[in-house]
C-alpha cells in the first residue's frame, strides 16, 4: 500500500456574546463540546475560520486550544469520557487560566483497548475506554501513552472543496458531510490525526535532559491585520536610498560605459603604435649597408 498523505485537525473558534462581553472574546477549539461555559458561547466552524482568516485553524494556535479537565485531575474532551470510570467533568471557563499540560498538544488521551481516540464516544460495545493521566509538562511520556500524534480523527468535507480534519461530526457546518477516518482514507486518500507527527531527533540532537516547554497562553485569539511585508519594506527603502545618495541610476550605466569605451580605445591604439614603430625597426635592421667597397 502506497504512504497516504497525513494531515492535522484544525480548530474552529467560541465566540461570545451577551452584555458580559462586550469586546466579543474568541478561544479556539476543535468541539463545541470544549467551549467556555460561564456565559454562553456560539461554535463557528473550521470552515468559517478560514473564510474570516479567524487564525484558530493555524496548526499552532490548534495545539495550544484548551481542553476540559476530569475532576480528578485528568484531562478530558467530554463528560462521557470522564463518567466511563466514575470520574466528573470540570467545565471549562472563559475567566479561568487553563492548565497547560490539559492543552491540544500536551495531553494524554483516552484509548479504547489500547486505540487511540479522541473520545470515550469512539469505542465499540465490546472494547473498554481508559484514560489515564496526564503528566506534568517537566515528566516525559511514556512510548504508549495516548499522544495527540497518535489520535485519528475524522474530517468534515464539502462539495467540491478539500476535506478539513476534524474530531466530531458536531465540528462540521451545515454545508459540510462527516467522514471518519476510514471513509477520509478511501475517498480523499488522506489520513487524519488530531496533530502533526513529532521529527525523529537526529542522534547528535538527542540530549539526556528534558526539553524546556513554554505553555500555551489562554489570550483570546484576535484577527489578524494586513501589515505591510517586509519584502515591500525593503523594497520602498531602498529605492529611498537611490534617490537620496545621487540621483538617476541609468545615467551612472551611462558614465561608466563611455569611460570603459575610453579605456578600450586607449589599449587599442597604443597597440597598434607599438606594433608600426616594430615593424619599421624589423625593416631597417634588415636593408644592406650602402657605404660597400670592392678593391
Amino acid at each position: 500500500m502506497t504512504d497516504l498523505t497525513r494531515k492535522a485537525a484544525q480548530a474552529g473558534y467560541c465566540v461570545g456574546a451577551g452584555a458580559y462581553n462586550p469586546t466579543n472574546p474568541i478561544f479556539c477549539s476543535l468541539d463545541p463540546k470544549l467551549c467556555p461555559t460561564i456565559v454562553e458561547y456560539d461554535y463557528r466552524s473550521t470552515l468559517e475560520a478560514l473564510n474570516l482568516k479567524i487564525s484558530c485553524y493555524f496548526l499552532q494556535d490548534t495545539d495550544s486550544a484548551p481542553l476540559a479537565k476530569c475532576d480528578d485531575d485528568r484531562c478530558a474532551v467530554d463528560e462521557e469520557s470522564c463518567n466511563k470510570d466514575g470520574g466528573v467533568l470540570t467545565p471549562l471557563y472563559a475567566d479561568d487560566t487553563f492548565d497547560p499540560k490539559c492543552s491540544v498538544k500536551n495531553a494524554i488521551y483516552g484509548n479504547c483497548d489500547g486505540r487511540c481516540v479522541w473520545s470515550s464516544l469512539e469505542c465499540q460495545p465490546f472494547e473498554t475506554y481508559n484514560l489515564p493521566p496526564t503528566p506534568s509538562l517537566n515528566i516525559a511520556k511514556q512510548d504508549d501513552d495516548c499522544t495527540c500524534d497518535k489520535v485519528k480523527t475524522g474530517g468534515c468535507k464539502k462539495d467540491g472543496s478539500s476535506v478539513l480534519c476534524t474530531v466530531s461530526e458536531a465540528s462540521c457546518e451545515y454545508t459540510q458531510t462527516w467522514l471518519t477516518h476510514d471513509e477520509v482514507v478511501e475517498q480523499e486518500g488522506i489520513e487524519c490525526y488530531l496533530c502533526r507527527e513529532e521529527p525523529t531527533p537526529a542522534p547528535s540532537e538527542i540530549s539526556s535532559s528534558s526539553p524546556s516547554v513554554s505553555p500555551p497562553t489562554r489570550s483570546p485569539v484576535k484577527m489578524p491585520v494586513t501589515m505591510p511585508t517586509a519584502t515591500s519594506i525593503d523594497t520602498k527603502s531602498s529605492s529611498n536610498d537611490d534617490v537620496k545618495s545621487g540621483g538617476d541610476p541609468n545615467m551612472a550605466a551611462i558614465i561608466g560605459g563611455a569611460v570603459g569605451g575610453a579605456v578600450a580605445l586607449s589599449l587599442i591604439i597604443g597597440i597598434v603604435l607599438f606594433r608600426a614603430k616594430r615593424g619599421r625597426g624589423s625593416r631597417a635592421a634588415a636593408s644592406p649597408p650602402s657605404d660597400v667597397f670592392v678593391s
